[in-house]
């Protein structure tokens, strides 16, 4: 390895593995992956709940749609052990918790028809697991009816059994209790295997669901065990005492054997609201809330504009302590909580803003992180994604320092996520520490370069190109021993990267950096074969693109061509053949000519910049090959193209 290589080498790796404040990882197959929510277990790892789609990768052996994975992680990112909970049907996560014994309790809703984890009542069943400490199975429970039941959370009782919690929308089954209206918030009573000991509905004429159980401390009303529980409702009748508006919180109390007691509160406003996550906080008594408001008035303080995160804290009776919204102008909502050291908390979930408390957006959606004090006030904001759909659903505060993010990306446009992404979505896991900034570093581009042929390395030039002005940037050679390079980014504009080897075809990329450079520790990976040259041997030029009609090449073409002048320069014996092509639309052209006219203007571009006339011959194909058949314009602009064709070298 080059000298020059090596010691850039030996920078990154020091900072991406070193003791760095922040790292991010993808586990995921080819499919649709998403981590759901992480927790501490005793012995300082972490169990990880997710649903994964893919049948390959972290998927392998999925019977069919989405199953609920739970994995073990170590705080190095190792995997100790992962088990899989499914049939053929789609299965949702709801809940995992580590249990008196050291293992583990999953439960969640299943719609299969079969395997080891099934609907055994009807539609949608709710699903309890038991697992040891080295997740294998040790019993499962299924619950439901003929209708739809679905299962979000789950509690172990003093007495090793489980109280868990979900919606009914079944009469029929294990569901018997007179259902209230649509569906109802529902919770059961199981003994240590799960065996059902009674079952509860809980709403009114409209639709609830129950999110959360909370056990109490002390003795409210000379009652040995109260519960809280934690619902949505849309109720204003029988159960439900009153609502503001839309969707409310609906916060109640009960006793071991799900009856009311004490006092029950809505909370919300005029519009919509729903809560993810809810915890007790032991030192003074009270209950820490949150989720997602639509709302402008009743306990909603402001709201800036298509949601925003809401974060709120009521004492033992239900009164209101703070109430703190967090957002943009567009859509933000709290997924997960934890409390942290220092008393305040560390709140996870998504932004689609760039604006408000939101400096930052690098896509459609970003996962957002805020850190507040003991009273919700605003400490630290962070967003962390790429240019397409990036979502936090889970966080916990890591003993040893910093926080863990669980939650799910999507592969962006350019591929500029780690070389892990595999799918369309995948489970991303995201480690922070607890300072005010997380620090940055340029991002950069590495990989191998083989030949396609043989599969041995090659030695290489690329060369990194600013397409706004066409300047050079950066010129570097692979090691000739393994083929590998690795090249620092700019952190703004628009750059292309191409190879250049005489007696080989030339490889050339386009990459927008500016949705990426404010990324912690980002590689892109791109690994390169190239094809030696043989006459007859075909190769689209992708990345020169004309205007429906047209015939004359776009402006982001020109990184293209200059890579095909090059080309031309360092084979000199070689003569080629530019085949223009045309797409469907716009029948009152002539695509013959249209096609011929496309080709004649890239070899007029060759010609002036002093390639020899006769090296270059030109064709017009029309729409006789068609590289998409959809008639959507942004695939029809696939078929608007050149094609290069060795004639003689």
């Amino acid at each position: 390895m080059n000298i020059k290589l090596c010691v850039l080498l030996c920078c990154i790796s020091t900072y991406l593995f070193g003791q760095q404040p922040y790292w991010e990882k993808y586990l995921g197959g080819s499919s649709f992956d998403t981590g759901k929510k992480i927790i501490n277990t005793t012995d300082g790892n972490f169990v990880v709940g997710a649903e994964v789609a893919s049948s390959d990768g972290i998927g392998t052996g999925n019977m069919g749609d989405a199953e609920v994975v739970i994995f073990k992680y170590s705080p190095a990112g190792d995997l100790l052990w992962a088990t899989r909970l499914g049939g053929s049907g789609p299965e949702e996560f709801g809940d995992v918790i580590q249990t008196a014994d050291g293992g583990y309790a999953v439960i969640g809703t299943t719609d299969s028809p079969d395997g080891d984890i099934h609907s055994l009542y009807g539609k949608m069943d709710l699903f309890l697991v038991k697992l040891t400490a080295k997740g294998a199975v040790e019993w499962k429970q299924f619950y439901g009816g003929s209708g739809n039941d679905r299962g979000f959370t789950v509690l172990e009782m003093y007495d090793g059994g489980f109280m868990m919690g979900g919606e009914a929308g079944s009469r029929n089954g294990v569901m018997l209790m007179q259902p209230f209206g649509g569906l109802d918030g529902w919770l059961a009573r199981t003994d240590s295997k799960g065996k059902l000991i009674w079952e509860r509905r809980y709403g009114g004429a409209g639709n609830e669901h129950i999110n959360c159980i909370i056990p109490l401390a002390g003795d409210l009303e000379n009652f040995t065990k109260h519960y809280l529980v934690v619902a949505t409702t849309s109720s204003k009748d029988n159960q439900v005492k009153a609502n503001k508006g839309g969707n409310d919180i609906w916060v109640f109390n009960i006793d071991e054997f799900g009856r009311f007691v004490g006092w029950q509160q809505s909370f919300g406003g005029e519009a919509d609201e729903d809560v993810h996550a809810a915890k007790l906080n032991v030192s003074d008594s009270t209950v820490t809330l949150a989720g997602t408001t639509f709302s402008m008035r009743g306990d909603i303080p402001l709201q800036r504009g298509l949601g925003d995160m809401w974060f709120f804290k009521i004492d033992m009776r239900g009164k209101l302590l703070f109430s703190q919204t967090y957002g943009g102008s567009k859509q933000e909502g709290i997924s997960d909580f934890a409390p942290t050291s220092d008393g305040g908390y560390i709140l996870a979930g998504m932004t689609a803003s760039r604006d408000g408390i939101i400096d930052k957006n690098n896509g459609s959606f970003d996962g957002l992180l805020i850190k507040t004090d003991a009273d919700g006030n605003l400490k630290v904001v962070r967003t962390a994604g790429y240019e397409k759909k990036d979502f936090f659903y889970g966080v916990v505060e890591n003993p040893k320092g910093g926080y863990l993010c669980i939650g799910s990306s999507e592969l962006g446009i350019n591929g500029t996520q780690l070389i892990e992404h595999n799918g369309s979505y995948d489970i991303w896991a995201c480690a922070y520490n607890d300072k005010a900034e997380i620090k940055l570093s340029p991002p950069t581009l590495s990989g191998r370069i083989t030949d396609k042929k043989t599969g041995k390395p090659m030695k290489v030039y690329l060369k990194l190109t600013n397409n706004a002005n066409l300047d050079s940037l950066q010129a570097v050679s692979t090691n000739p021993d393994d083929g590998r390079y690795i090249m620092v980014l700019p952190t703004a504009g628009e750059v292309s990267i191409g190879t250049l080897k005489p007696g080989y075809f030339f490889y050339g990329e386009d990459i927008e950096v500016s949705t990426i450079a404010l990324r912690p520790n980002v590689v892109i990976t791109r690994n390169i074969t190239l094809a030696p040259l043989t006459i007859g041997a075909t190769t689209n030029l992708p990345r020169i693109h004309f205007p429906s009609a047209e015939y004359q090449p776009t402006p982001n073409s020109r990184s293209e061509m200059e890579r095909l002048l090059t080309f031309m320069k360092l084979n000199p014996k070689v003569e080629i053949l530019l085949e223009g092509h045309a797409s469907y639309e716009n029948d009152g052209v002539d695509k013959d000519n249209l096609s011929k006219s496309r080709a004649e203007s890239i070899k007029g571009y060759l010609v002036d910049k002093g390639i020899k006339a006769f090296r270059i011959q030109t064709k017009g194909a029309g729409v006789s090959e068609q590289l998409e058949k959809d008639t959507r314009e942004e695939l029809q602009a696939k078929n608007r193209r050149v094609r290069m064709v060795i004639l003689a070298m």
